[in-house]
Protein backbone atom coordinates (compact mmCIF):
# COMPACT_ATOMS: atom_id res chain seq x y z
CA UNK A 1 0.00 0.00 0.00
CA UNK A 2 0.62 3.42 -0.63
CA UNK A 3 3.10 4.33 2.61
CA UNK A 4 1.63 7.49 2.87
CA UNK A 5 -2.01 6.25 3.66
CA UNK A 6 -3.26 4.37 6.58
CA UNK A 7 -5.48 1.76 6.47
CA UNK A 8 -8.15 3.36 8.06
CA UNK A 9 -7.77 6.24 5.66
CA UNK A 10 -7.60 3.65 2.56
CA UNK A 11 -10.97 2.45 3.45
CA UNK A 12 -12.33 5.74 3.86
CA UNK A 13 -11.26 6.32 0.46
CA UNK A 14 -12.32 3.03 -1.05
CA UNK A 15 -15.90 3.02 0.64
CA UNK A 16 -16.27 6.54 -0.58
CA UNK A 17 -15.81 5.25 -3.98
CA UNK A 18 -17.47 2.17 -3.93
CA UNK A 19 -20.62 4.50 -3.00
CA UNK A 20 -20.08 6.40 -5.98
CA UNK A 21 -20.09 3.38 -7.81
CA UNK A 22 -22.78 1.55 -6.91
CA UNK A 23 -24.95 5.02 -7.03
CA UNK A 24 -23.81 5.62 -10.85
CA UNK A 25 -24.51 2.02 -11.17
CA UNK A 26 -28.16 2.07 -9.82
CA UNK A 27 -26.95 -0.85 -7.46
CA UNK A 28 -28.41 -0.79 -3.80
CA UNK A 29 -25.86 0.10 -1.11
CA UNK A 30 -26.02 -2.88 1.24
CA UNK A 31 -24.64 -3.37 4.95
CA UNK A 32 -23.11 -6.22 3.30
CA UNK A 33 -21.91 -5.14 0.42
CA UNK A 34 -19.63 -2.32 2.88
CA UNK A 35 -18.88 -4.73 4.85
CA UNK A 36 -16.55 -6.79 2.55
CA UNK A 37 -15.42 -3.54 1.38
CA UNK A 38 -14.09 -3.02 4.80
CA UNK A 39 -13.31 -6.83 4.92
CA UNK A 40 -11.06 -5.97 1.95
CA UNK A 41 -9.31 -3.20 3.30
CA UNK A 42 -7.80 -4.80 6.09
CA UNK A 43 -5.86 -7.37 4.05
CA UNK A 44 -1.91 -5.99 3.04
CA UNK A 45 -1.87 -8.95 0.62
CA UNK A 46 -3.41 -11.32 -1.47
CA UNK A 47 -6.25 -13.14 -0.55
CA UNK A 48 -8.51 -15.44 -1.65
CA UNK A 49 -12.71 -15.78 -1.47
CA UNK A 50 -12.40 -18.16 1.35
CA UNK A 51 -9.80 -16.11 3.40
CA UNK A 52 -11.91 -13.10 2.55
CA UNK A 53 -15.28 -15.40 3.96
CA UNK A 54 -13.53 -16.95 6.71
CA UNK A 55 -12.18 -13.14 8.21
CA UNK A 56 -15.77 -11.84 7.58
CA UNK A 57 -16.82 -14.03 9.99
CA UNK A 58 -14.40 -14.19 12.37
CA UNK A 59 -13.33 -10.68 12.89
CA UNK A 60 -16.33 -8.68 11.62
CA UNK A 61 -18.77 -11.20 13.39
CA UNK A 62 -20.99 -10.28 9.92
CA UNK A 63 -22.24 -13.51 8.62
CA UNK A 64 -22.08 -13.48 4.47
CA UNK A 65 -22.87 -16.37 2.40
CA UNK A 66 -20.32 -17.18 -0.36
CA UNK A 67 -22.92 -16.44 -2.73
CA UNK A 68 -23.23 -12.78 -1.43
CA UNK A 69 -19.25 -12.85 -1.71
CA UNK A 70 -18.79 -14.21 -5.28
CA UNK A 71 -21.50 -12.28 -6.77
CA UNK A 72 -19.90 -8.75 -4.71
CA UNK A 73 -16.56 -9.70 -5.66
CA UNK A 74 -17.33 -8.84 -9.38
CA UNK A 75 -18.79 -5.62 -8.84
CA UNK A 76 -15.68 -4.72 -6.39
CA UNK A 77 -13.13 -5.25 -9.48
CA UNK A 78 -15.49 -3.63 -11.96
CA UNK A 79 -15.48 -0.71 -9.27
CA UNK A 80 -11.49 -0.68 -9.14
CA UNK A 81 -11.17 -1.37 -5.47
CA UNK A 82 -9.66 -4.56 -6.05
CA UNK A 83 -8.01 -6.74 -8.48
CA UNK A 84 -8.26 -9.95 -9.66
CA UNK A 85 -5.05 -12.00 -10.29
CA UNK A 86 -5.00 -15.67 -12.17
CA UNK A 87 -2.62 -17.37 -10.16
CA UNK A 88 -2.28 -20.90 -10.58
CA UNK A 89 -5.44 -22.77 -10.43
CA UNK A 90 -7.40 -20.20 -8.46
CA UNK A 91 -8.58 -16.34 -8.55
CA UNK A 92 -6.93 -14.87 -6.24
CA UNK A 93 -7.52 -10.57 -5.09
CA UNK A 94 -5.85 -7.51 -3.53
CA UNK A 95 -7.07 -4.16 -3.19
CA UNK A 96 -6.19 -1.63 -5.43
CA UNK A 97 -3.33 0.99 -3.86
CA UNK A 98 -4.92 4.30 -4.28
CA UNK A 99 -2.09 6.50 -6.54
CA UNK A 100 -1.38 3.41 -8.29
CA UNK A 101 -0.76 -0.76 -7.66
CA UNK A 102 2.39 -1.08 -9.48
CA UNK A 103 4.27 -4.43 -8.71
CA UNK A 104 5.79 -7.30 -10.00
CA UNK A 105 4.33 -11.07 -8.34
CA UNK A 106 7.19 -13.44 -8.18
CA UNK A 107 4.78 -16.88 -8.02
CA UNK A 108 6.48 -20.28 -6.74
CA UNK A 109 5.27 -22.86 -9.91
CA UNK A 110 5.29 -25.76 -6.96
CA UNK A 111 3.84 -24.45 -4.00
CA UNK A 112 1.81 -20.99 -4.89
CA UNK A 113 3.44 -18.78 -2.40
CA UNK A 114 3.93 -15.05 -4.04
CA UNK A 115 6.30 -12.54 -3.14
CA UNK A 116 5.79 -8.92 -4.40
CA UNK A 117 8.35 -6.37 -4.93
CA UNK A 118 8.26 -3.20 -7.09
CA UNK A 119 11.19 -2.22 -9.37
CA UNK A 120 11.22 1.91 -10.07
CA UNK A 121 13.77 1.50 -13.17
CA UNK A 122 11.40 -0.92 -14.79
CA UNK A 123 8.26 1.82 -13.79
CA UNK A 124 9.95 3.93 -15.44
CA UNK A 125 10.39 2.43 -18.45
CA UNK A 126 7.34 0.71 -18.65
CA UNK A 127 5.68 4.57 -18.61
CA UNK A 128 8.20 5.51 -21.78
CA UNK A 129 6.77 2.93 -23.78
CA UNK A 130 4.50 4.28 -26.54
CA UNK A 131 2.64 1.59 -28.71
CA UNK A 132 1.01 3.44 -31.33
CA UNK A 133 -1.42 5.88 -29.02
CA UNK A 134 -1.12 3.42 -25.89
CA UNK A 135 0.15 4.82 -22.90
CA UNK A 136 1.25 2.73 -19.81
CA UNK A 137 -0.40 3.63 -16.58
CA UNK A 138 0.74 1.18 -14.66
CA UNK A 139 1.46 -2.67 -14.59
CA UNK A 140 1.20 -6.15 -12.85
CA UNK A 141 3.83 -8.34 -13.91
CA UNK A 142 4.07 -11.82 -12.83
CA UNK A 143 7.19 -13.98 -12.75
CA UNK A 144 7.01 -17.76 -12.37
CA UNK A 145 9.80 -20.06 -10.89
CA UNK A 146 10.88 -21.80 -7.40
CA UNK A 147 10.55 -19.99 -3.79
CA UNK A 148 14.01 -20.55 -2.31
CA UNK A 149 12.19 -23.14 -0.05
CA UNK A 150 10.89 -25.70 -2.89
CA UNK A 151 14.17 -24.94 -5.09
CA UNK A 152 16.22 -26.15 -2.34
CA UNK A 153 13.40 -29.34 -1.94
CA UNK A 154 13.42 -29.86 -5.44
CA UNK A 155 17.65 -30.08 -4.80
CA UNK A 156 17.76 -32.48 -2.41
CA UNK A 157 15.31 -34.91 -4.28
CA UNK A 158 17.84 -35.25 -7.27
CA UNK A 159 20.79 -35.34 -5.01
CA UNK A 160 18.72 -38.33 -3.10
CA UNK A 161 17.98 -39.71 -6.80
CA UNK A 162 21.37 -39.54 -8.03
CA UNK A 163 22.68 -41.53 -4.60
CA UNK A 164 19.88 -44.36 -5.45
CA UNK A 165 21.16 -44.81 -8.63
CA UNK A 166 25.13 -44.69 -7.66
Amino acid sequence: MNGSMENSDYTKVAVAKFQEYLKAHHLRKTPERFAIVETVCSYDGHFKLEDLHERMIESRHFVVSRATLYNNINILVDSGIVTRHRLGEMAEYEKNVLGGNSHFHMVCTECGKIKEFHNDKLYKCLLAIKVGKFSVKGYTIYVNGLCAKCSNALKRTQKNERKKVL
